[in-house]
């Protein structure tokens, strides 16, 4: 993927689906799966678990213990991407 592509998905977040956010996710260089509502990202022992609510919005779990307040998407990907090179 080049620069500019992967620029373009930290800045331009709008999904249709979890799918859809699950595929720009597995792009990472981590384990990351998709079960019903929940994206999981695995680095090591480490654990981020993105849920979506079904009111809009997402809930972030990190290593079990929930995030502050509601994530909206386009500021899911960034973390998580900060969450895999933490562990590099």
């Amino acid at each position: 993927m080049k620069g500019t592509e992967k620029l373009y998905k930290v800045y331009h977040r709008q999904y249709r689906n979890m799918e859809e956010m699950f595929d720009d996710f597995s792009d990472l260089d981590a384990d990351v799966g998709l079960d019903n509502k929940r994206i999981t990202v695995r680095c090591g022992l480490d654990t981020l678990e993105i849920k979506l609510l079904e009111f809009g919005g997402f809930y972030v779990y990190r290593n079990g213990k929930q995030e502050q307040g509601i994530w909206d998407e386009q500021d899911l990907y960034p973390y998580a991407l900060e969450f895999v090179l933490e562990h590099k």
